[in-house]
């Protein structure tokens, strides 16, 4: 009798474990994108502090191709380190739309200064936007996943 009620006892927290794993593997992924998060804002906030300074002559323009290209393999060395494969096909989707995200800034920044050090211009009007249409995508996919999850906005 006693081992029966292990049994089923053992098989009920199993059972409630494996159930929540999404949610919890959902919310070590949102943690984790959070510390990546900072560290991309981070690197941004010091290539546009650049792009400032160059834009009041502050800087040379060898000296912003040079932050630009920097900030650039900052942020790609970030990307290579950003990894998840944890969770279910949901969380994995969030995932890999962050990626593309932050692929695309990495490449917003090296085409800046490519286009610098070719003297001619470059508009990123268009990389900027697909961005947008990426963070909107992210947006909605996540607002799913926290209603499936049941998780406060």
């Amino acid at each position: 009798m006693l081992a029966l009620f292990i049994f089923i006892f053992t098989l009920l927290i199993f059972v409630y474990y494996f159930s929540n794993s999404d949610k919890v593997n959902y919310n070590k992924y949102k943690k984790y994108e959070v510390s990546i998060n900072k560290k991309q804002q981070i690197i941004i906030s010091e290539i546009d502090k650049s792009l400032k300074s160059y834009n009041e002559n502050k800087i040379h323009k060898r000296d912003i191709i040079y932050e630009l290209r920097q900030g650039g393999y900052k942020l790609d060395k970030l990307y290579s380190s950003f990894s998840w494969n944890k969770g279910d096909e949901n969380t994995k989707c969030l995932f890999i739309i962050r990626k593309q995200i932050m692929l695309n800034t990495v490449q917003i920044y090296l085409n800046k200064a490519d286009a610098l050090e070719a003297g001619i211009g470059y508009n990123d009007k268009a990389d900027r936007e697909f961005i947008d249409i990426l963070i909107e995508r992210y947006n909605l996919d996540e607002g799913f996943e926290k209603e499936r999850f049941n998780i406060k906005f």
